[in-house]
C-alpha cells in the first residue's frame, strides 16, 4: 500500500486556497437539525482522505457512534485519518483498497447493514 504516488500532501496544499470547511460547516449544522442519526453506532465510509470532515460529522450527528470503517488505500491519508478517528471514537484504521474491500467478509456485513439502514430509513 505504501508508495510514493500519495495524494494527500497535494490535496491539503489544495484545501488551504478553498472554502470547503467553511462550506461544510454550513451543510453541517442545517442537516443536524433535519436528521436525527443519534442511534448510529458503526459508519462506514469510501476514500475519506484524511478523514476531517467526516469525523466532524460523525462526532455531531453520531453521538453513539461506537465503530467507524473507513476505505482508503492511499498511505498517507490512513496515517492522517488514524489522527482524526481517535479524536472522534477511537476506532481502529485500517488502510484496505476498494478492490480488497470489495473481496472481504467485511464489505458483506457492511452490505447487510446498510440494507437495513435503507430499509428503515424508507420505513421513517
Amino acid at each position: 500500500m505504501a508508495d510514493d504516488c500519495s495524494f494527500y500532501a497535494p490535496f491539503a496544499a489544495f484545501c488551504t486556497r478553498d472554502n470547503y470547511d467553511d462550506v461544510f460547516r454550513d451543510a453541517l449544522e442545517n442537516l443536524a437539525v433535519k436528521l436525527d442519526l443519534s442511534h448510529v453506532k458503526s459508519c462506514v465510509a469510501f476514500g475519506t482522505g484524511s478523514g476531517e470532515q467526516e469525523m466532524k460529522f460523525a462526532k455531531r450527528l453520531m453521538t453513539k457512534l461506537q465503530s467507524f470503517i473507513a476505505v482508503e488505500e492511499d498511505y498517507e491519508s490512513v496515517k492522517a485519518l488514524q489522527a482524526s478517528v481517535r479524536m472522534c471514537c477511537n476506532a481502529p484504521v485500517y488502510g484496505i483498497s476498494v478492490k480488497s474491500f470489495s473481496r472481504s467478509l467485511l464489505f458483506r456485513s457492511c452490505l447487510k447493514a446498510l440494507t437495513i439502514i435503507t430499509i428503515i430509513a424508507f420505513i421513517k
